[in-house]
């Protein structure tokens, strides 16, 4: 059973709000991009889940499977990727430089496996490094993709057109606030893709995913 009000979609167990600009008073949220290029505009998807017997993991990942189960229903030629950074500078050591990104996770115990392919790139500054870092998601890997979620603040979900090059958004870089990683929204949007990031910091009620891209991506997905 669902409803609909104000734009807003109630199904049983999650909530979904879309905007064809989130420049301006929306029901998904407000994005103040100062730098978005004349005739580029953001629209935007929420997918929250309004159910509160769950686990926090269990509602990301109630949230992921249906997201990830439409961008492949509906936008055939994409594909979903896992975007992860280092938050903070990382020591300059023969350890950290052997881990890197995705060694480091596997040692706290994320089973990075499961992914199909994954690649990453280390950034040096003032004798400190970071590593960002993409891994391409499968049916196989929505739990890794979760776990990840849960443990990263500096993570996001890119979904990319066949022609683009997961290396475009490893040498931008990004910080996982939405709002400072506005070039990186843009020039993905640019390029025909879309980002989502985590709805639900500390003690919100709400958790769940909001995308960010082309008001003709936002179309698509809810056609």
């Amino acid at each position: 059973m669902s409803t609909t009000k104000r734009g807003i979609i109630l199904t049983t167990d999650i909530q979904v709000a879309s905007s064809q600009n989130l420049s301006i008073h929306n029901d998904v949220m407000h994005l103040p991009c100062s730098n978005v290029p004349l005739g580029i505009i953001l629209g935007g998807i929420s997918w929250l889940v309004v159910r509160s017997d769950l686990s926090e993991r269990d509602k990301f990942l109630r949230v992921l499977r249906i997201v990830y189960a439409l961008i492949v229903r509906k936008l055939q030629e994409y594909s979903v990727w896992v975007i992860v950074g280092n938050s903070a500078w990382q020591p300059d050591t023969r350890i950290v430089r052997y881990q890197k990104l995705w060694g480091s996770m596997k040692r706290r115990g994320i089973d990075t496996q499961r992914f199909i392919s994954f690649t990453e790139r280390m950034i040096e500054k003032d004798g400190r490094l970071k590593f960002f870092g993409g891994a391409l998601l499968s049916e196989l890997s929505l739990e890794t993709a979760v776990d990840i979620l849960l443990e990263e603040r500096c993570m996001y979900f890119a979904v990319l057109p066949a022609h683009f090059d997961i290396q475009e958004l490893l040498r931008i870089g990004w910080s996982g606030d939405l709002i400072e990683d506005c070039d990186l929204a843009i020039n993905l949007s640019k390029a025909g893709g879309a980002l989502i990031k985590r709805v639900g910091e500390f003690d919100d009620r709400e958790r769940g995913l909001i995308l960010t891209g082309l008001p003709v991506i936002v179309k698509a997905l809810l056609n």
